[in-house]
């Protein structure tokens, strides 16, 4: 008898067009489970991972508007760029990126879990409140009292308009 892995749901809308560069995503990436304080209580893979972030701007014109990268996710708010693809492949590509730097720090096996999630920003408001719940996750996780006290989050490029 053969079990056949159970058909696993797309998380993304159907027939959403997830490469439009005027949309804002909410994406949030898990961590591949561990044991431990979480993959991510390395400074140096910290590093790494945020450098990434910083790439994808610089290299794919990805608008990365703001992240928080906590012990064992990442939380951003990003737009794909014209020349980055869609949102699934900026996502793709950032997690092998930073699965392959993760390698040459020491780590063994895959970085990130094999899906993430994301949620289409609606509004300036949605916005604003998107972005202060990702600032602010430090600070209610306990790691910091202070949003900008937390090395691993920040603001980076402007909002929209």
């Amino acid at each position: 008898m053969t079990l056949l892995a159970p058909h696993r749901r797309s998380l993304r809308i159907p027939d959403f067009d997830y490469s439009d560069p005027n949309h804002v995503f909410f994406v949030t990436v898990k961590a591949r489970r561990g044991g431990g304080k979480g993959p991510f209580s390395d400074p140096d893979l910290c590093k790494t991972i945020v450098q990434s972030l910083h790439h994808l701007r610089d290299s794919k014109g990805v608008r990365i508007y703001c992240y928080c990268l906590m012990p064992d996710h990442l939380h951003v708010l990003l737009s794909p760029s014209e020349r980055s693809g869609g949102l699934v492949d900026v996502v793709h590509s950032f997690k092998s990126y930073t699965t392959r730097a993760s390698w040459s720090l020491g780590r063994l096996g895959t970085l990130w879990s094999r899906s993430f999630y994301d949620r289409v920003i609606r509004d300036e408001e949605d916005f604003q409140t998107t972005c202060q719940y990702i600032l602010g996750n430090p600070v209610r996780a306990g790691l910091v009292e202070h949003p900008d006290d937390y090395p691993y989050a920040a603001l980076a490029d402007f909002l929209p308009s």
